[in-house]
């Protein structure tokens, strides 16, 4: 039977593959492969499957250059400033849950601008928390490469007898 396979198979390399039949090439589960003298243990033939698999939809450029809604920075700053009031009214200034509280607020922050419906602007949402127990001097700056006419940030402040906020808010059109 071997002979007549190296007739059948002109390449050495299949020669020593063991091919199975489509029928038991899952049912060999006992197989015992031989190392020495198998390049390939073997070669299991399995269904493709259903084909239709459907691709993402890919929309054409609108090429608009200017946004369907400006960034309302008043909107936006009243809605910044009742987030972080509702938020901070009650708490006191833990360094080691400030980090925490900032990353929530400005997710929290970015949700509810997300409903105010800007769409085609990337939003960046930066949240500072310290305390005003130790006197502090801050200041706080940022540069930012962007179109002055469709780009636009907001800046909204709270405080409460142990710490303070400050919540920067960017509205950056892109296309």
């Amino acid at each position: 039977m071997i002979k007549n396979r190296k007739l059948l198979i002109g390449s050495p390399r299949m020669a020593r593959a063991r091919v199975l039949p489509i029928s038991t090439a899952g049912s060999q589960r006992g197989f015992k492969s031989d190392l020495k003298t198998d390049a390939a243990s073997c070669l299991a033939v399995t269904p493709l499957g259903n084909r239709n698999v459907q691709k993402p939809t890919q929309f054409q450029n609108t090429y608009k250059l200017q946004p369907e809604q400006t960034f309302i920075g008043v909107e936006i700053e009243k809605a910044v400033e009742k987030i972080l009031a509702d938020f901070l009214y009650d708490k006191d200034y833990e360094p080691a849950e400030c980090k925490l509280h900032s990353q929530l607020l400005s997710s929290r922050i970015l949700d509810e601008i997300k409903t105010m419906g800007y769409q085609k602007f990337k939003m960046v949402c930066v949240v500072s928390i310290g305390s005003l127990r130790e006197k502090p001097g801050m200041q706080f700056g940022s540069r930012c490469l962007w179109n002055k006419e469709t780009d636009n940030f907001i800046s909204a402040k709270y405080s409460n007898s142990s710490l303070f906020a400050v919540a920067m808010v960017y509205g950056l059109f892109y296309d």
